[in-house]
């Protein structure tokens, strides 16, 4: 798909049944790019599926994107607990502790309000979802002076109830930082 589709309602349900049906009308999907407007806030989907060729090998990319509305000095990174972090820990690489002992074991942890983040992440179903990705990295960005939230997943998510349940996850931090 070439195109970025606006998806818009007013209900989350309203917006997932027209990317559910956009997923589900190409089982081959290698590209999809929404913006989704809900509630104020606007979503950047974008799925992108490079199959690689040759000697290059390939990759599948999933994010989702948002402004922040609000200006804000908190900042925050996370990713996926590997094991040259455990290396990296050793040398002292920053991996705050949060108190959520599943999530900390899973999940890297870099921020500048250590507090925020265990407000953001207080609700055992957003740990569960974060802590589930393999490949990811989500974080609060400033570009051309301009605050984003990002969140990219290193696979391509066609699977349309689990990619609900990500985007569920994005809002619901977005909305907290910036409400």
């Amino acid at each position: 798909m070439d195109t970025k589709k606006v998806i818009s309602g007013q209900t989350e349900t309203e917006i997932w049944d027209q990317i559910e049906a956009d997923l589900l009308s190409d089982p081959s999907l290698l590209q999809y790019q929404a913006e989704i407007n809900q509630s104020g806030t606007t979503i950047y989907l974008d799925i992108d599926v490079d199959l690689g060729g040759g000697f290059e090998g390939g990759f599948e990319l999933t994010s989702f994107t948002a402004p922040l509305l609000k200006d804000t000095a908190f900042r925050f990174a996370l990713h996926h607990e590997e094991f040259l972090d455990e290396v990296g820990k050793f040398f002292g690489m920053e991996d705050l502790i949060t108190g959520y002992r599943e999530f900390d074991s899973k999940v890297v942890v870099k921020t500048n309000d250590l507090s925020k983040i265990i407000q953001l992440f207080d609700d055992v179903e957003l740990r569960t979802v974060i802590q589930s990705l393999d490949v990811f990295r989500f974080y609060i960005v400033s570009e051309s002076n301009k605050l984003k939230l990002v969140l990219e997943i290193e696979e391509a998510i066609t699977d349309h109830l689990r990619l609900k349940e990500i985007y569920k996850v994005f809002h619901t931090v977005l909305k907290k930082i910036t409400f």
